[in-house]
Order: structure tokens, then C-alpha cells, then sequence
């Protein structure tokens, strides 16, 4: 049986070899937090692009949105090329999952109305 201290110096010299690993662990968790089906999340940790239907939870609304056709992959980060995010239809899932929630609120005649910035009132001393 292997040792815990021998098991982390395994899993560090993993890490150090495929330095994407720990990006594509927390993609995978996340995948089945929103409800992707095991064989789809594994093509999507290949890297390509997956086309899909169906229902994925959001937590931010804890609520499931339906598609009926997307296409979900993995993309660098534009800042930061060694890491990778989950991209729904061109939108990382989190913009994907707000862009659902304005179309449900829309097409059952809610309207949003757009956040305006915070104006500072007041005296400023010098």
C-alpha cells in the first residue's frame, strides 16, 4: 500500500509532467456538476468540440436550462493560455447560463433592465 507522503509526491510529479491536469480535473467536475453525461464530459476533456442536447443545471439560478443543440469545449484562457475554461456555444458556461436565464425571463414577457453604474454623491475633502 502506498503511503500518503508517497501518493502526494506521485500526484506533485504528475502535476509537473502534465501541468494542464489540475485545469482538466476541475473541468471534469464541473462537467458533472452541470449534468453532463459521462461519455459526453469525456469527449470534451479530448479537447474537441461536442455537439449536444439536453438539460444542464445551473447553481447560480439552481435550475436546469435546455438546449436542444450546443456545443461545449475547452479553450485557453485569452490572459492566461495555461488555463483552460468551459466554453458553451462560444461563452464560458457561466455567461452561457445568463444568456439562458435572459431568454426564459424574455419569452415570458420579463423585462431586465440593464444595471447602471453606481454614481458617488458627496464632498470630497482635499
Amino acid at each position: 500500500m502506498i503511503s500518503t507522503q508517497k501518493h502526494r509526491q506521485e500526484m506533485d510529479r504528475i502535476f509537473s509532467i502534465f501541468p494542464k491536469i489540475k485545469e482538466l480535473l476541475g473541468i471534469e467536475k464541473l462537467c458533472r456538476h452541470l449534468g453532463f453525461e459521462e461519455d459526453v464530459t469525456k469527449c470534451i476533456l479530448d479537447m474537441k468540440p461536442v455537439g449536444f442536447n439536453g438539460k444542464l443545471y445551473s447553481s447560480e439560478y439552481e435550475r436546469d436550462f435546455e438546449t436542444d443543440y450546443s456545443v461545449a469545449e475547452i479553450k485557453p484562457y485569452l490572459s492566461d493560455p495555461d488555463k483552460l475554461k468551459l466554453t458553451i456555444d462560444g461563452l464560458d458556461n457561466v455567461s452561457w447560463f445568463r444568456q439562458k436565464q435572459k431568454e426564459f425571463l424574455e419569452k415570458i414577457r420579463i423585462k431586465i433592465q440593464p444595471q447602471q453604474p453606481k454614481i458617488k454623491s458627496g464632498l470630497k475633502m482635499s
